[in-house]
């Protein structure tokens, strides 16, 4: 891996006499990187030319797209050495989440683990790190059998709690105490985690245990391309994958790891409490490009910005001029950055740690095609690296309870011919209709006789027998070679029909 004393090549400048490459020193990228600009200004293409650096260097790299304008761009000029390396995921494709558990990115932190995913739970959740977030994390850490949603089936489902910690053990006494005192969170955690843990698209993606890919992809330096253009309702199911997609690289940059982190059109799914860890850390190079949509990201974006050692203006958006007057003034004004054409650029640049005085510049031009198309790389990651939905859908589909009424003898379920022989000993029991019940026809031309009370008493002894026989007959079971007799049907091709 070839980093730490080289320099990613960002654009061109006017130098004395001539016009020369320029660009950012790999110590000044863990300063930062943020990119103002109007759609179609050049932002992604100065994104794509930085990340494919950062790729042939044998970085990790994880990018994150809300817009869709970056990815392609980015997969249709990847070596083939790096798509060997690449995790193209679509979390919009219902039909084959991805599987990934991103537990596993925290449990080669040591000691750091349970700090660092209990932030990253909290962060997903939105609520501040507490106890109860560490006692989550701790035991989420020490099992291989649970997911991401582990928090929210802890505070929500009772009988979940239980099998989690077991029935009034020390383990389920301690957190329904932890519980108690955090009271606010857990109606939080209600709140939030129902959009991650009872939206099937998101379920399907964090609620899975096995993982096929990791951002370190077996220490190769894993290119991690997350495209969440397409998906619907993306307010409530693009959050929490950018926070745990972002915590995910920052626990690999805890450990050490050389990464690099890029967010097109993703900070507003940024907390300022995510901004706030992850940037004065200077663990992982981020990269920020985004416009603020109204004022609540306005202040959300100048903490971002103004963390950021080097700052990068094209022609902004009109939300772009409270924030790009504050960060260029007094050098360059709004007006004057509006002016830009496709491609040019004001930069302030960090040097050795030191924001420079604003310059102007032009992006580098776009790199060539390789010929991998978009479509074929999303296919091969398919194969490699999703399940089909049935079984993940099996995954979180509750044990059906069984119906008493759907069981035979024994209490084991009735089979075909039980189902068959009670229809027919129903139908043997049924009387003539239009015949009465316990009375014999008497011929019209035939006097009915008279009997003697000793003759009754007779006739009604031998009834009470004939009726006790009767009933005994028409209430046993029909054999089963009868039965089978009365169900046969004469196969179709015995049967004359016409040709």
């Amino acid at each position: 891996m070839d980093w730490g004393g080289k320099v990613t090549y960002i654009g061109k400048t006017a130098f004395r006499d001539g016009v020369v490459p320029f660009g950012i020193k790999d110590a000044d990228r863990l300063e930062h990187f943020s990119v103002m600009g109007k759609a179609g200004s050049g932002r992604a293409t100065l994104f794509a030319g930085m990340a494919l650096q950062d790729i042939e260097r044998g970085m990790s790299v994880v990018i994150l797209d809300a817009s869709g304008n970056l990815v392609p761009m980015l997969l249709e000029r990847l070596s083939e050495s790096a798509r060997e390396r690449l995790v193209f995921l679509d979390p919009s494709d219902g039909e084959h989440p991805f599987s990934w558990n991103p537990i596993n990115e925290f449990r080669p932190l040591g000691e750091k683990a349970v700090g660092v995913f209990s932030e990253a739970l909290a962060s997903m959740y939105r609520i501040a790190p507490s106890a109860l977030t560490e006692y989550i994390a701790e035991f989420s850490l020490a099992r291989q059998d649970v997911s991401a949603l582990c928090l929210y089936n802890a505070v929500a489902d009772p009988k979940a709690r239980d099998k989690m910690f077991g029935v009034q053990t020390p383990e389920s006494i301690r957190f329904e105490e932890i519980m108690k005192s955090n009271e606010e969170d857990v109606a939080l955690i209600i709140e939030h985690g129902r959009y991650i843990a009872k939206d099937t698209l998101v379920r399907n993606v964090l609620g899975q245990t096995e993982s096929k890919f990791s951002l370190a992809q077996n220490n190769a330096g894993a290119v991690v391309v997350v495209d969440m253009s397409r998906i619907r309702m993306f307010p409530t199911r693009i959050t929490p994958l950018v926070r745990i997609f972002t915590h995910a690289a920052r626990a690999r940059g805890v450990l050490g790891e050389n990464t690099a982190l890029y967010l097109y059109d993703c900070l507003k799914y940024l907390s300022e409490k995510d901004i706030e860890l992850m940037l004065p850390e200077r663990k992982v190079a981020c990269a920020f490009a985004s416009t603020p949509q109204n004022e609540e990201d306005e202040e959300l974006y100048e903490k971002a910005f103004r963390r950021c050692g080097s700052v990068l203006a094209f022609a902004p958006h009109p939300a772009d001029f409270s924030l790009a007057e504050k960060i260029f003034y007094p050098y360059v004004s709004p007006e004057d950055l509006s002016k830009l054409k496709e491609g040019e650029m004001c930069v302030a640049l960090t040097i050795d740690s030191v924001r420079a005085r604003p310059f102007f510049a032009m992006a580098l031009p776009r790199p060539e095609r390789t010929g991998e198309s978009y479509q074929d790389l999303q296919t091969f990651s398919r194969e490699k690296y999703t399940t089909q939905r049935v079984k993940i859908d099996a995954l979180f589909k509750a044990p059906k309870e069984e119906d008493p009424k759907d069981k035979g003898k024994g209490g084991e379920p009735g089979s075909f011919s039980d189902t068959f022989r009670s229809i027919f000993n129903k139908r043997t029991a049924t009387p003539t209709p239009g015949e009465p019940v316990g009375e014999k026809k008497v011929d019209s031309g035939e006097k009915p006789k008279t009997k003697t009370p000793d003759a009754k008493a007779d006739d009604a002894t031998k009834k009470e027998n004939t009726s006790s026989k009767k009933e005994e007959k028409q209430t046993s079971e029909i054999p089963e070679d009868d039965l089978r007799r009365m169900l046969h049907v004469e196969p179709i091709s015995g049967i004359g029909l016409p040709a």
